[in-house]
This record gives structure tokens, C-alpha cells and sequence, in this order.
């Protein structure tokens, strides 16, 4: 019956038993047409399957080549086209597209080879880094590196642009945008950056005028923005009710999440966590956690806390941003809350806590209906601080407040009654601690709070 209805639909039947002609046409003609038709165009569609079949046959997914706009998303490029493969978690994501060299660090430490390293300290007189100013922040668009400055003046750059070739960073451009940023965060298109100063807790640079800034040219675009008095390369700035200098809202860290951005600051008398709507700066709701942040990360739609004090790890549901709800708290073994740095990798986190106790700990994530749970698989002590960490599935790179030998390798190691966790020191020292990491292929640049040496480049030396 479905049959019938579709050739009725169409207005075509064919009535090849009678021996009459419906529509003006024997058999003999139609026949005809059809063989003539045949005739003519099967080149046309064999060469088409051909080529079509060809595309599927040459296809080869090893041979590709990925190239990082951000943190968070990648270009696949086969020869066949480009494929934008975009990964919308906000700051983590659930593969290794982070920091690619990570995945060959991982086959080595399966093989059991030697990692092999280099780390080259930058000056600041080299690169024309502003003098008095610490580098608080880094991310990565194409080849270019944006950086964060912490200005010790109004009159200093607060954002530098550095294209990155073969371990070298070369200045492109800089802008003044008044006290200084303590982060930054980047969607691949606009930057987001935490302000220091209490009239605004974070900035919004557009993607035009980013993309002058990657072009080099500095300060192209002028903004005016209603909340500020004068004009400004600043296209939008995001505001805590109440922020004045009294309350002192600082910002220590901010997420681009979708079209969220999340916005967490020191103790203060106000909220210290605050969602905001991305595109338009609409305040969509707050979280009080009683003791400010220390870090954060958004994953599966689950805000995840570190703060200084108990407890130590919260998370919230923001799947309705207007109402962020608490699904659980963690209070962890060993000395007061202290937890100072994230990373996720997958269904895996890692979180990184003050000196004292059990610096490293390792969970997994499980979500089970409406319930976000985190289950400890091991812990470490470190005898450091753990400031910055790059995570992978079965390790992560530790960068730590240890005077002499910074980097450590933590591995998840199967045991008898479960996961243990084996460190490797790594003859290197940096300049200072670090702040922040972007990768480029088999370098991880990072950012150091030192004012003569801001950054720093380590190389995998590694051939695999």
C-alpha cells in the first residue's frame, strides 16, 4: 500500500501489460529511450563511482595532521578536505587533544623507554617581554601564543601576542589595557581574560580584534565600552553586582564553557563564583562557596571546585546555568583543604594539593543517573606543592614548588590491591614556578613567574 501511495504521489505508473499507450508511448519506444539513456551516461556514472569509491579506498585515518587551534579544538586536515573537529567541554576534554606529545610521553611509558627532555629558559630581554611584569597565563591559537600579563603599572602591556617557530617565540603585538590579567581563556576565536582590577572582573576581547592582534597590528580596533570612561581596545567587560573597592573581588581563575564564562575569585563578601552568559555578559546566576577558589574545571556539564579549605573539592550541576545545583562535596585525607590544581583527562582526574599530606590524587568520574560521583583510585605524596598539571590517561606532568627539579612524571601504576602511583623527578630546573602551559607539537611552552625569565620551552626529545 506504501508502494501505491508514493507512485500516486509522483503521478508515474507504468502499465507494461497493456498493449495500448497510455501516455502516447509503446513499449518498443520506451525500451528505446531507456537503452539510449543507458548508453550515454553509464561513463559518467562509472567514472563518479570510481572517484567516490577511490576517496574511500585512499582514506587513511593515521595520515592526517592535527593542528591545535586552542586547548580545545582541533583541525583535522586529510588530503581529501579539512574536518574541524571541536571539543565544547570548556577548559577539558575527552581525549588527548590538549597537549598531543602527551600521547607519545604515554607509548613510551608503556614501552618502558627513557624519557628524554630539553628545557630552554627565554629572558625577558630577548623577546621584549615588559620588565616588572610576571606572565600569569598562556593560550594558543595556531602558531601564536597569547599571553596574560600581570603589569606592576597601568602603562604596561597587559597582553602579548608571540608567534611560536622552532622553539622560538618572536613578538607580534601588545596592548595596554589598564591594571593587568591574572588568566586567560580562549574559545579559538575571542579571549577572555581575569581582571585584576574591582570595577570589572573579566574582559572579553572580540575575534576581530584578536585576529588583528595574531596579524600584528596593535590596538587596531577602539571600543567603547558603556561601563567604562574612556575608549578601550576592551570589548565587553563582566561585572560582579556589588564589586566595588571595598569587597575587593579578585579574580584566580575563569572557564569558557560553551556560551558560559565562569568567573571565580579570592574570599570576598560576595559570591565568589559567577556565570555569566558569554555572548551577551548577562549575570545568569552565582555560587557562594564560603572560601573563594582555587582552581576550577567544567566537565560533562559538572563545575568542579577546588578551594582552600574544607571541603576541599564541590561540584555543580550547570546543566541549567540559571540554577547551578550542588550534587556532591569531597573532604579530603590529609591536613585542611588545600587543593591547587586540576587536570581530566577522559573519565579521569587528577587533582594537585599544597604541601602536606598527599599532594597527588587520583579519581575517577562516574556519573549514575542525576548523581556526579568521584571515586579515588590512588594518591601520592609529592613533598611540593603541585601548581600546574598536564593530564593523560594513565600519567601526568607535575610542575611543583620544589626549589630544584620542578617536573615530575606520575604514573598509575596496577597493583595487588589496586592503582599505586610511581614519580619520576626529571633532571631540569626552571626559573621559577609556572603558571600555565600551551603544547605545539613536541613542546610544552610554559609560562614562569619570574620577571627576568618568564617563560620556559621543554622538548621531548623522544623519536616514536
Amino acid at each position: 500500500m506504501a508502494k501505491n501511495n508514493f507512485e500516486k504521489k509522483r503521478g508515474i505508473k507504468f502499465n507494461i501489460i497493456s498493449s495500448t499507450k497510455p501516455y502516447g508511448f509503446s513499449m518498443i519506444e520506451i525500451l528505446l529511450v531507456v537503452s539510449l539513456s543507458t548508453f550515454l551516461f553509464m561513463p559518467i556514472i562509472t567514472l563518479l563511482y570510481s572517484f567516490y569509491n577511490g576517496l574511500n579506498q585512499n582514506h587513511d585515518d593515521s595520515a592526517h595532521e592535527d593542528i591545535y587551534l586552542s586547548k580545545n579544538t582541533k583541525l583535522t586536515k586529510y588530503k581529501e578536505g579539512l574536518i574541524l573537529v571541536n571539543h565544547p567541554l570548556g577548559q577539558y576534554s575527552n581525549d588527548n587533544s590538549d597537549c598531543p606529545v602527551m600521547e607519545k610521553i604515554g607509548k613510551d611509558i608503556a614501552l618502558k623507554n627513557e624519557l628524554k627532555f630539553s628545557l630552554k629558559s627565554i629572558p625577558s630581554i630577548d623577546i621584549g617581554f615588559p620588565t616588572s611584569t610576571l606572565a600569569t597565563g598562556l593560550s594558543l591559537i595556531g602558531s601564536n601564543i597569547i599571553t596574560s600579563v600581570d603589569s606592576s603599572s597601568t602603562t604596561l602591556e597587559d597582553i602579548i601576542v608571540y608567534g611560536y617557530e622552532n622553539m622560538s617565540l618572536l613578538r607580534r603585538s601588545l596592548v595596554d589595557t589598564g591594571p593587568g590579567y591574572l588568566g586567560i581563556a580562549s574559545d579559538g576565536h575571542s579571549l577572555y581574560l581575569a581582571n585584576t582590577s574591582v570595577n570589572s572582573q573579566a574582559h572579553l576581547l572580540d575575534g576581530l580584534f584578536t585576529q588583528d592582534l595574531l596579524r600584528g597590528i596593535t590596538g587596531a580596533i577602539q571600543r567603547i565600552d558603556p561601563e567604562l570612561s574612556s575608549p578601550t581596545e576592551i570589548l565587553k567587560s563582566f561585572k560582579f553586582p556589588g564589586a566595588n573597592s571595598s569587597t575587593s573581588p579578585i579574580t584566580k581563575k575563569i572557564i569558557k564553557h560553551g556560551d558560559l564564562l565562569v568567573v571565580g575569585t579570592q574570599k570576598t563578601s560576595l559570591d565568589e563564583i559567577h556565570i555569566f552568559d558569554a555572548n551577551t555578559g548577562v549575570l545568569l546566576s552565582s555560587i557562594n562557596t564560603e572560601y573563594g577558589i582555587n582552581a576550577m574545571a567544567i566537565y560533562d556539564n559538572h563545575l568542579i571546585i577546588l578551594g582552600p579549605q574544607d571541603p576541599e573539592i564541590q561540584i555543580y550541576d550547570v546543566n541549567n546555568p540559571a540554577q547551578p545545583t550542588i550534587v556532591s562535596e569531597y573532604d579530603l585525607k590529609g591536613g585542611s583543604g588545600n587543593g591547587r590544581s586540576i587536570g581530566i583527562f577522559g573519565e579521569r582526574m587528577y587533582v594537585g594539593r599544597s604541601k602536606g599530606g598527599e599532594e597527588l590524587m587520583v579519581f575517577e568520574t562516574k556519573s549514575i543517573g542525576d548523581d556526579y560521583r568521584l571515586v579515588q583510585v590512588a594518591s601520592e605524596k609529592v613533598g611540593h606543592s603541585i601548581d600546574v598539571l598536564v593530564p593523560h590517561r594513565d600519567f601526568a606532568m607535575l610542575f611543583t614548588s620544589n626549589q630544584h627539579g620542578e617536573v615530575y612524571i606520575a604514573k598509575l601504576e596496577k597493583g595487588v590491591t589496586g592503582k599505586s602511583i610511581s614519580l619520576e623527578n626529571l633532571p631540569l630546573n626552571l626559573e621559577g614556578r609556572v603558571s600555565d602551559y600551551v603544547c605545539v607539537g613536541n613542546d610544552i611552552v610554559l609560562s614562569i613567574l619570574n620577571t627576568e625569565y618568564p617563560f620556559a620551552i621543554l622538548t621531548y626529545e623522544n623519536d616514536n
